[in-house]
């Protein structure tokens, strides 16, 4: 059976990092899981789609954000770039 892609509406102006997760959370039905300390709370993204892959959703977030994600089943987990970085360096 072919793996289902998951399509994402979001249209968020310069919100909170927090405010887009919830808005993605809320329209794809999925959850993120993150430690708040690896979020710039201050840090505002733009996104604008229509019925788009959720990876590439994703994909321009994390572009704005410096977070990287990786996908276990229905769980979302988000981490910063440089954490990702400095495992690769050791």
């Amino acid at each position: 059976m072919p793996k289902r892609i998951l399509k994402v509406t979001i249209n968020v102006n310069n919100v909170l990092i927090r405010t887009a997760l919830d808005q993605l959370q809320r329209e794809a039905k999925i959850h993120f899981v993150y430690d708040e300390e690896n979020i710039d709370s201050g840090k505002r993204v733009s996104l604008s789609y229509t019925e788009t892959p959720l990876n590439a959703v994703l994909d321009d977030f994390c572009k704005q954000t410096s977070l990287r994600y990786e996908v276990k089943r229905n769980l979302i987990l988000s981490y910063l770039q440089r954490l990702l970085e400095n495992n690769r360096k050791t």
